[in-house]
C-alpha cells in the first residue's frame, strides 16, 4: 500500500501520513483486511519495516495500534514520538547511518526505548548516509526471522553494548556493568552476530 503526503500547506511535523490517527492508520487496517479477505489469511499482527518517512509512520502505527504489530524495523526517521510502554511487547529494530544528519534523533529514540527496558535492538551503520543498503536490509531480515522463530521463548542469554559494540552473556559480570540505555537483549546468537557485523566498519571487521 502506498500512502502519500497531503497536498497544500501542511506542517509535516504535526500533520500528514506520518500520523496514523489522521487517516493513514485506518487506510492501512483496511488494506490488511482486503488482503486477508482475498487470500483467506487470518487477521493477525504484522511485521512492519519503514525507512525515513516510512519509519515515522511505522513507529507511530506501533504506538497507535500495538496489538496489530508483531515486530517493527525502523531506519533513519527525522523526528519521533516518545517511546512508551505501548511497545513493551513488540520487538523493534531501530537503526541509522553514522553519516546521516538524522542520527541524533534516531539514536535518542533508541536510547530512550532501551532506558525503558523496551525490547529494542539499536544499530548504527558506519559511514552510511540517509539510505538503505544491503547491510540494512540483511539485518532487518535477520531480525524478523529470528524474532518470529524465537517467539515462544523468553530466554535471552546474549546482550550487546551499543557503546562498545560488544556481545556478552547476560549472566556475566560484564553484562551487569552495561548501562540500561546501552543494553540490547538478543533473542538468538544469530541475531547477536548479525548486529555485531552490521555495527562494525569494514576495517573493524577484518
Amino acid at each position: 500500500m502506498g500512502v502519500g503526503f497531503k497536498t497544500g500547506k501542511v506542517n509535516v511535523k504535526t500533520s500528514g501520513y506520518y500520523y496514523p490517527e489522521q487517516g493513514s492508520g485506518p487506510a492501512m487496517l483496511r488494506a490488511i483486511e482486503v488482503v486477508c479477505k482475498n487470500t483467506g489469511a487470518a487477521m493477525q499482527p504484522i511485521l512492519m519495516f519503514g525507512f525515513s518517512g516510512g519509519a515515522q509512520f511505522t513507529h507511530r502505527f506501533a504506538l497507535w495500534k500495538p496489538e496489530m504489530v508483531r515486530a517493527y524495523a525502523v531506519h533513519a526517521a527525522g523526528w519521533w514520538e516518545k517511546p512508551t510502554n505501548a511497545l513493551k511487547n513488540i520487538p523493534g529494530l531501530v537503526s541509522w547511518g553514522s553519516n546521516d544528519y538524522r542520527k541524533s534523533a534516531t539514536g535518542d529514540f533508541a536510547r530512550e526505548a532501551l532506558g525503558l527496558s523496551l525490547p529494542v535492538v539499536a544499530c548504527e551503520f558506519p559511514e552510511l548516509p540517509h539510505a538503505v543498503d544491503e547491510m540494512v536490509k540483511n539485518l532487518a531480515q535477520t531480525f524478523f526471522e529470528q524474532t518470529v522463530l524465537n517467539r515462544q521463548t523468553n530466554q535471552q542469554p546474549w546482550v550487546g553494548d551499543t557503546a562498545t559494540k560488544q556481545i556478552v552473556r547476560a549472566d556475566s559480570s560484564e553484562a551487569g556493568k552495561i548501562p540500561r540505555d546501552q543494553r540490547i537483549q538478543f533473542v538468538s546468537p544469530i541475531l547477536a552476530e548479525a548486529w555485531l557485523s552490521a555495527s562494525k566498519s569494514a576495517n573493524e571487521s577484518r
